[in-house]
């Protein structure tokens, strides 16, 4: 008689436990659903073809715009920065050019255009959620990669450094009196264009200041 007391109250006590058990679990559903509405609109709020805010293109805040703005907006910066002067120094001659001279341009515009605005948009609403309430905290920065026109610093130093001091001349075969005249060649210094571009092209991503500057072009014998 005692033990199927004993039996009676202990099933009792295991339906009371699953019952709070289950009780505590659905109101943990709740919750965790609610929260989960609730980080959806969140991340939601900011339509899928726009930049959430806090987010920059080099020093371009591109904070709610769509791709074609923010397009508008780096070409118009673009147009500012043509308009800056540098000094290109060989040796002892130096010229100031301005960046629209150098085909001065930025490279994979459209890329960054689409990372801004894919930014926040991507993944599970908490990695979201996470990556757009850091912007409350620190901008995104999108970095820009600075470019030249390899052809147009060619024809800078071509009208701009002509003649260094040491200059280098190639020989020369003149008719004077019926006769040929041979000049030799003289060893000098020239500008070497190409790695001249890859001095400019790091100056502009490494040390501008988006003001004016010198460059120290690469000379060679």
């Amino acid at each position: 008689m005692k033990q199927t007391r004993r039996s009676r109250r202990a099933t009792r006590q295991r339906k009371r436990i699953l019952m709070i058990s289950g009780v505590v679990l659905a109101a943990i559903l709740i919750v965790f659903l609610g929260v989960y509405l609730v980080l959806r609109h969140s991340v939601n709020k900011v339509e899928k073809d726009t930049i959430c805010n806090h987010v920059f293109i080099d020093k371009i805040d591109v904070s709610g715009m769509k791709s074609d703005q923010a397009k508008a907006a780096i070409e118009k910066k673009l147009e500012e920065y043509e308009t800056i002067t540098v000094v290109l120094e060989a040796e002892e001659v130096k010229a100031e050019v301005l960046l629209s001279e150098l085909g001065f341009q930025m490279k994979d515009v459209d890329k960054l255009v689409k990372k801004a605005v894919s930014y926040g948009k991507k993944g599970g609403v908490w990695s979201r959620y996470s990556l757009i309430k850091d912007l409350e905290e620190e901008a995104k920065v999108f970095h820009v990669v600075f470019a030249v026109d390899a052809q147009l610093v060619e024809k800078v130093i071509a009208e701009k450094i002509p003649e260094l001091k040491n200059a280098a001349k190639d020989a020369t075969i003149t008719r004077q009196n019926d006769a040929f005249v041979i000049t030799d060649e003289v060893k000098g210094v020239a500008v070497d264009v190409d790695e001249s571009v890859k001095t400019i092209e790091k100056y502009f991503n490494t040390e501008w200041s988006y003001d004016t500057g010198n460059i120290k072009l690469v000379t060679k014998v």
